[in-house]
């Protein structure tokens, strides 16, 4: 949602406008206007080129014609993309229709700048674009050589060439070389100069003569340069060496730069019909828009402009005495000639005047030979001068020159006079004469109003740029160009700043909108818009308009743009300005960041104080620190002790452990075999029981043999008597073995009771020993994690200790620092009152 002050923006064709800034921006058409938008670009920029600006003149005479808009971007400079690149993303169909660009080096454009848009490019044919338009630049090379050779006899005729990537330098070129051939003249490469890439510019004209006289040491008798600068540089360095020109050399240019005039002798060039040129590019791209066929290139004539510099008098001096016939031999007396040649004369006329003979002017034209004849009939002057007169306004508001109104005159009057009778040959010199007077005072005022525009407009700057730089407030700097417009005969200006320091630019914001003296009101801060969008929806002029648009540059760094409606045709006047402006918005734009500055050190300085308590209480809270960091640190002394002698005591423990385990094992093996010795103790008195059995049943059949031998014996008698001693003593020894059979029976069962016993017990007792191997293994893992865990807890006491030391070490470092805080402190609030009290100086009320 937008806020009161803003305008909501969506990134794509569709703009939504909060309710309160719709009906602050009523009074205008919210929507593009319906009429096309064409762009204009020079490739090195609107400003202070003779070549290009009457190109952007013949545009924006066809522009008006046809009702189309015209922009012409000052700073879309193709050769170095890199500065001011925020201009880029305009040149797109959401803001123009078609683009022309004057380009006489880019045999490929850069066609991803334009997406969609087409394109026509003038002064060399280009790839992908609509159509070309291109000068003669053969015809114009062949008519200068032809005149060298057929009226001033000159057969050595060296040439300066331009660049090799130009293509119409290449064009000259070889016109150059095809024109000797055709009057059998041999082509000799030591007469011609290289320009390389410098071809077009001044040195290279000097470079050319020092290289053809003093190096080659080549006779010469005609210099042709392929382009006026470097002939004129040319003619300095001959003037310089004492070689006249045109006795000695003959030279000529091409381009018909205004220098060509000013110089002694003018010199002779070739004229590129530029302003027509711009004309027909607009008519052309209409036609493309309005989708017809248009053929890929467009020629348009040279001509060669004869000057004192080839050897020839100007053409105004050749006419002035010649009254040869330009319209047969027959003779007529009288005005029924002059009727009867009306339309012949009109036409003569309107040539001279426009190459291209435009349809009003040869109507004008003719009115002029039908107020002549009026005035020679009825001898009134003003039949006759007012029409001169209106032709003066005609060619004035279309921008053509009144020096070619002379040389019209000129012809005129040698056509009059040869067809015309001696009786009336008098009244028409007179009229003449008035006429060329009338004209030579029109090209005074003319001048003189363009020198009193100048100085206005130089004066205006001047006071403008003053008055800028007296403030450092966007709102009162918008004040003053707004209240300065008028003077400058600007009927109205849009000035954008771009958001954020990326570039190209994401956003801009409308800062003032002027329009034909109206300010337009916007909302605080600025109407926000897409950067890439020439203007925010809304403030499209609804009217047919020739634009200029700028970038607002401070050094290289993009600040924003401004858009002017055009006035004066001058487009170094809209660079000035643009310079001028970019200044003023930058010196506002530190302004401002400097005020934030001041209340951020006024802030600070308010603070200081209160800072300067809390670092002395900061110092006081880090001595308290500093001790209790000290006790900690003795504390950790006397624990770093205990862990030590806990860490001895755990290895000691785990020593002893240790020990008792292998022990404790011993007594196991020990107990493991008394076990086993008992378990066969138990088996052996298990077979001593049987035993005793087997003895206890043979002492059981003794006794029972020992009482059948008594038996036995009785029977016998005496001769039993010894037997029957024996039987006695065998049962004496029978009840004594069955005695202790029952003795050793009952032993035997005790031992085995016992045997058992001691089984269970060794087996308990093996038990237990396991048991207590276990924990003695378990005891002994335990110290030596305890021992590990003292050790780990040594080492970390250890390392607090050194922690603790270099604390108490940094914390005095840290008092002494706050302390040259505090002080600091103090300085800075000092140093804070001083600055406020300077940037009060610096600001203007």
């Amino acid at each position: 949602m937008a806020d009161n002050n803003s305008v909501s923006i969506e990134m794509g064709d569709e703009y939504t406008v909060s309710v309160d800034i719709e009906d602050r921006l009523s009074g205008l058409n919210m929507v593009k206007s319906g009429r096309p938008t064409i762009g204009f670009i020079i490739t090195w920029g609107l400003a202070d080129n003779d070549f290009s600006i009457p190109i952007w003149w013949g545009a924006m005479d066809a522009a008006e014609k046809l009702g189309v808009n015209l922009i012409g971007f000052g700073d879309a400079d193709f050769y170095n993309q890199d500065i001011g690149p925020s201009v880029y993303p305009q040149l797109s169909p959401g803001n123009l229709d078609g683009i022309i660009i004057v380009n006489p080096t880019f045999p490929e454009l850069p066609r991803k700048l334009f997406g969609s848009l087409p394109v026509i490019n003038i002064t060399m044919q280009a790839e992908d674009v609509s159509t070309s338009i291109m000068c003669d630049n053969e015809k114009g090379i062949q008519a200068a050589i032809s005149h060298l050779i057929e009226v001033h006899g000159r057969r050595h005729i060296a040439f300066i060439r331009g660049p090799f990537d130009a293509f119409d330098a290449n064009a000259r070129f070889k016109a150059y070389k095809e024109t000797l051939e055709k009057y059998g003249i041999t082509f000799d490469e030591k007469l011609v100069f290289d320009g390389g890439s410098d071809g077009f510019v001044a040195k290279t004209g000097v470079l050319a003569i020092r290289e053809l006289i003093d190096n080659r040491r080549v006779a010469f008798d005609a210099l042709v340069s392929s382009s006026d600068r470097p002939a004129l540089a040319a003619l300095q360095e001959l003037s310089r060496r004492g070689i006249h020109v045109p006795n000695d050399i003959a030279l000529t240019g091409f381009d018909d730069r205004v220098e060509c005039q000013t110089v002694t002798p003018a010199l002779t060039t070739v004229a590129q019909p530029l302003q027509r040129m711009g004309e027909k590019a607009v008519e052309l791209m209409l036609n493309v828009i309005e989708g017809k066929k248009v053929e890929p290139l467009y020629t348009v004539n040279a001509e060669l402009v004869v000057r004192r510099s080839c050897g020839c008098f100007t053409e105004p001096v050749k006419l002035a005495g010649n009254t040869g016939s330009g319209m047969g031999t027959g003779f007529l007396s009288g005005l029924k000639a002059l009727e009867n040649k009306e339309g012949e004369l009109a036409f003569l006329f309107a040539g001279k005047i426009d190459v291209d003979g435009r349809k009003e002017l040869t109507g004008i034209c003719r009115k002029i030979v039908q107020g002549l004849i009026s005035a020679v009939r009825k001898g009134k002057a003003e039949f006759f001068l007012s029409r001169v007169e209106d032709l003066m306004h005609q060619m004035h508001k279309g921008r053509l020159p009144l020096d070619r109104l002379q040389d019209s005159l000129s012809l005129l009057r040698n056509n009059c006079l040869a067809v015309t009778r001696a009786s009336i040959r008098d009244k028409l010199e007179n009229l003449f004469h008035q006429s060329r007077v009338l004209v030579t005072e029109g090209m005074q005022q003319q001048q003189l109003r363009y020198q009193v525009s100048e100085r206005q407009i130089t004066t205006t700057q001047r006071a403008l740029s003053q008055q800028m730089g007296g403030t450092f407030e966007i709102d009162k700097l918008m004040d003053i160009l707004f209240n300065d417009l008028g003077q400058l005969n600007i009927p109205g200006c849009y000035v954008f700043l771009f958001e954020g320091t990326e570039r190209p630019a994401v956003y801009s914001r409308l800062i003032l909108a002027v329009c034909d003296g109206k300010r337009h009101d916007l909302p605080e801060g600025g109407l926000r818009c897409p950067a890439d969008r020439l203007f925010p929806p809304g403030l499209y002029p609804d009217k047919r308009r020739s634009l200029v648009q700028e970038t607002l540059f401070f050094q290289n760094e993009e600040l924003g743009y401004i858009i002017f409606i055009q006035g004066p045709r001058d487009g170094a006047l809209y660079a000035a300005l643009s310079g001028q402006i970019g200044s003023a918005l930058k010196g506002a734009l530190l302004y401002q960041a400097m005020t934030r500055m001041t209340e951020t050190i006024t802030e600070v300085a308010l603070g200081a104080e209160s800072q300067a308590d809390m670092l002395a209480n900061a110092s006081r809270a880090i001595e308290e620190m500093m001790a209790l960091i000290d006790g900690a640190s003795r504390a950790v002394e006397r624990t770093l002790g205990a862990t030590e002698t806990a860490a001895d005591v755990a290895r000691e423990g785990e020593e002893t452990v240790s020990a008792n385990m292998d022990r404790m094992r011993q007594l196991k093996t020990a107990i493991d075999k008394s076990a086993t010795y008992v378990r066969e103790m138990g088996d052996r008195s298990h077979q001593i029981r049987d035993f005793v059995a087997t003895i206890d049943d043979i002492s059981s059949q003794t006794g029972i043999l020992a009482i059948n031998a008594a038996i036995t014996a009785a029977r016998a008698g005496a001769q039993g008597k010894s037997f029957s001693i024996v039987a006695a003593e065998i049962r004496n020894l029978a009840m004594k073995a069955v005695a202790a059979t029952t003795h050793i029976s009952a032993l035997v069962k005790d031992i085995l009771s016992t045997v058992s016993l001691a089984v269970e017990g060794m087996e308990s007792a093996t038990g237990e020993a396991e048991t207590g191997v276990n924990l003695s293994s378990r005891a002994g893992r335990a110290l030596k994690e305890i021992m590990e865990a003292v050790e780990m807890v040594n080492q970390q006491m250890h390392t607090m200790r050194e922690s603790a030391r270099n604390l108490s070490i940094e914390s005095k470092k840290v008092t002494q620092s706050v302390q040259h805080a505090s002080s600091l402190s103090q300085n800075n609030k000092s140093a804070a009152q001083e600055v406020i009290g300077t940037a009060e100086k610096m600001k203007i009320s």
